[in-house]
């Protein structure tokens, strides 16, 4: 008869528990498909800028627009393989899927570095020129870390080795959020600095750098304590709010990196506008001088 009362009282949070479990399904699915879909998308809009700003399709390969093309392809990657591994149940697809989409997610951190540091080098020049060479230090030690953290994740899964993995991840998260703070604080005095000086050489430019790096900077803190988050928390207790918070960080950790690359692309038409702008602006002036000439000629 106990027993009998205390599966009646389990069976409507098991219910729910089960909901829970199919709308993670569902939610993971669909999401990955979503922003696979973007990052296409992405990928099309980044082509169509840099072939609209007119300087040359050799811009292509210049390092940023390299960067923030790998990016979005890296990210595009890492969910597709997600997804695969998440649907399904052969052992080896599973493998193959989990180590494509570690692979991918850790170049994707990297990239993400390496793109504040372009994006940032100047801003911290100006205002710590001291942390540069640190900087490029960091870069190195970064790769070096996630090359370790791959290994450790496809390779070697010994319990010791998991959890020297969690380790070094907690690590990197602690390098990159300091790396990211590091960038804001340049930004915002660089910003402060500059203020309305319009005599500085691309000073507009230079402001418009400076606040997308701003934004940018804040947003990748936000997600690294994401996926801080998620990567200490053992998920699987199977309990309804476990579970739930699961779904929430999960999500928003995979829509977060796709949110950063479209805040580039529109710091990226924002630049173009201002070099259109800068070039009408010439223009007027050129025009004008040349009637002010044709009058007292």
């Amino acid at each position: 008869m106990a027993m009998n009362q205390t599966s009646a009282a389990l069976a409507p949070e098991l219910t729910e528990l089960a909901y829970i479990l199919d709308l993670q399904n569902g939610v993971i699915i669909i999401e990955s498909l979503i922003v696979f879909g973007m990052s296409i998308v992405q990928l099309l809009l980044l082509m169509a800028l840099i072939w609209v700003s007119g300087v040359g399709t050799l811009s292509v390969f210049k390092p940023v627009n390299c960067v923030l093309l790998l990016m979005i392809i890296a990210n595009g990657v890492q969910v597709a393989s997600y997804r695969a591994y998440w649907i399904n149940n052969d052992p080896e697809i599973e493998a193959v899927s989990y180590g494509i989409y570690s692979f991918f997610a850790l170049f994707l951190k990297y990239l993400i570095m390496l793109y504040s540091w372009l994006r940032g080098r100047s801003a911290l020049e100006l205002v710590a020129s001291s942390s540069v060479p640190v900087a490029r230090v960091t870069l190195v030690v970064y790769a070096l870390s996630m090359s370790a953290v791959f290994v450790l994740s496809n390779i070697d899964t010994t319990p010791a080795s998991l959890a020297a993995k969690f380790v070094i991840i907690a690590l990197n998260n602690i390098l990159l959020g300091c790396s990211e703070t590091l960038v804001l604080v340049a930004f915002a005095v660089y910003l402060r600095r500059i203020g309305n000086n319009s005599a500085l050489p691309d000073a507009q430019k230079l402001k418009t750098i400076a606040m997308y790096g701003l934004v940018s900077a804040a947003w990748l803190l936000v997600w690294l304590v994401v996926t801080e988050v998620l990567s200490v928390t053992d998920w699987n207790v199977l309990t309804v709010p476990v579970q739930l918070r699961y779904l929430v960080l999960s999500a928003t950790a995979m829509a977060m990196p796709l949110v950063f690359i479209f805040i580039q692309l529109l710091m990226k038409l924002a630049l173009h506008r201002g070099r259109h702008r800068e070039a009408e602006r010439m223009r007027v002036m050129v025009e004008k001088a040349r009637l002010h000439s044709n009058q007292t000629s």
